[in-house]
């Protein structure tokens, strides 16, 4: 029974310490995937990996007794699981048809395409440079 009771000892010993670089690593990771343009930072996938790794490192902190990391990570874990929750309803949530955004078929085409080449004053003997405005008839 001693013996079983040690190697419990052993594996909780074990659980702040996993808790803890779970939490830190899986936080950092994230966060550069996002800062990096890999996540949004409104995305299911880092919400979802702030929350879990948040607790994570909040629940190891509190097994250290490390309050004010806790008090910060658990936080940390909220502030995830709120965003996760937003991100989950606005998924499941149906566009109502009168907020569908229509877009016109000029607006998808290129600038090229739709205004025609680029001239350059220097490129044309003669021609007006296209990219800056024409006179109009109602300036002074």
């Amino acid at each position: 029974m001693a013996q079983l009771f040690r190697r419990e000892k052993e594996c909780r010993s074990m659980l702040a310490p996993v808790l803890g670089w779970v939490g830190t690593i899986g936080t950092f990771a994230v966060y550069l995937m996002m800062s990096r343009g890999r996540l949004d930072a409104n995305s299911v996938t880092y919400a979802a990996v702030n929350a879990v790794c948040g607790l994570a490192a909040g629940v190891a902190a509190a097994l250290y007794g490390a309050w004010p990391s806790a008090s910060a990570s658990l936080a940390w874990a909220a502030v995830g699981a709120y965003t996760l929750v937003v991100c989950l309803r606005r998924k499941m949530r149906p566009v109502p048809v009168n907020t569908i955004e229509y877009h016109s078929v000029a607006a998808s085409f290129d600038y090229r395409v739709t205004h025609g080449p680029v001239v350059t004053a220097g490129s044309v003997p003669g021609a007006q440079d296209s990219r800056t405005p024409a006179p109009t008839m109602l300036e002074p």
